[in-house]
């Protein structure tokens, strides 16, 4: 059974800016799309959401039509064997997303750095992601915090 992703961060709770106080947390959520059809898009009333047994407003819902911008994170240490199978994969799948999705490409060794700003040219991101060199020291997990920051 086919999947629809209503992309990663898909249900936004606390819309907008939070207020003073008030945090934001995107939910990634999957429908079962059924007999092989889409599943209907969701509205924000049709979801119920907690946080920490309190209930919380859902703010907005969005789906596969609605713009994304994707920021690939490399961490290109350790095993080197299947890098170049790797990197072709990354980039058979970058063609296969929607056109409103852009993406942007950086590099975590050593320290977070831009090597692509969020584009919709996928030759671009193409070339970006077959340029990620393959040396420095792994750093993914030091560089988390700001990836998530640049993304918000």
């Amino acid at each position: 059974m086919r999947r629809l992703l209503l992309f990663a961060f898909a249900a936004l709770l606390m819309a907008g800016p939070p207020a003073s106080g008030a945090a934001r947390i995107r939910v990634p959520l999957w429908v079962e799309a059924k007999n092989g059809q889409p599943a209907a898009r969701l509205k924000p009333e049709a979801l119920r959401a907690t946080v920490a047994g309190d209930a919380a407003q859902v703010g907005t819902v969005l789906g596969p039509d609605d713009g994304l911008m994707l920021l690939i994170v490399s961490d290109l240490t350790g095993d080197m064997t299947l890098v170049d199978t790797a990197k072709k994969a990354l980039v058979e799948r970058l063609h296969q997303l929607p056109a409103k999705t852009t993406v942007g490409v950086l590099r975590a060794q050593d320290s977070l750095r831009v090597l692509v700003d969020p584009t919709a040219d996928r030759a671009e991101a193409a070339a970006g992601i077959e340029s990620l060199p393959v040396s420095g020291r792994a750093a993914l997990l030091d560089t988390i915090q700001d990836a998530a920051a640049i993304g918000d």
